[in-house]
């Protein structure tokens, strides 16, 4: 039987989770049976079985990630070569950093990021607002752990830092989403209908969105 910790709680159903460290955790209702929750597991068997799987390979590429030396960076879905000296800097075709560990070059490098993005973004949403006949009250820049990009009730609009590890066209697509959602504060048919008008690829853009989501996990950029 799978090793599990259950925590019970006022809910209706039993769910599963495997956390980043492979372990499973099972939150199930207050009155939920031992053997009910015994038999939930083992129907969820090969569910469980994959994603442990899935979390261990992460944290391997995360360790791989941590100890390696720090050879190249993805900006705006390309890869640029690093050289290790100072000052800080990217000239377009290559970044510079002092030759320390990754962990004390990150806030450097994710503040590049985040100056990048400020301009960056700005400027594309600004360029679909006017095709698209909305208005932003704002947009921001943060670092949202699992939002790429959200859109307030008063049509403030926020972005991670992390799209610019995207490819343009992916950035584009979030653009287009949360500028969308001025129009249709929510994801019914109506409001992708929306987004196909500016992009009629746009379920494509979604998926590679899934895989850059993947890449990041994988690295340490938290």
């Amino acid at each position: 039987m799978i090793r599990y910790t259950l925590i019970k709680s006022e809910r209706k159903t039993i769910s599963i989770t495997v956390t980043p460290d492979g372990k499973i955790v099972v939150k199930a209702p207050v009155r939920a049976k031992k053997t009910d929750v015994d038999c939930f597991i083992r129907e969820k068997q090969e569910w469980i079985k994959s994603h442990v799987s899935i979390q261990q390979e992460t944290a391997r590429k995360r360790e791989e990630f941590l100890s390696s030396r720090l050879e190249k960076l993805t900006f705006l879905g390309r890869e640029y070569p690093v050289v290790l000296k100072k000052p800080y800097g990217f000239d377009g075709e290559c970044f510079t950093f002092p030759d320390l560990p990754f962990e004390q070059l990150r806030p450097s490098i994710i503040g590049f990021y985040r100056n990048t993005a400020k301009a960056y973004i700005a400027e594309r949403v600004d360029f679909f607002a006017r095709q698209m006949g909305v208005k932003p009250s704002a947009v921001k820049i943060n670092s949202a752990r699992t939002r790429w990009g959200s859109c307030s009730a008063k049509a403030s609009l926020n972005f991670s830092w992390k799209l610019m590890l995207a490819d343009k066209k992916i950035v584009d697509y979030v653009v287009v989403h949360e500028l969308c959602h001025i129009k249709e504060m929510n994801h019914s048919p109506q409001f992708w209908s929306e987004v196909e008008k500016i992009l009629p690829d746009y379920q494509e853009r979604k998926a590679a969105l899934k895989l850059v989501q993947l890449k990041i996990t994988q690295e340490c950029w938290e």
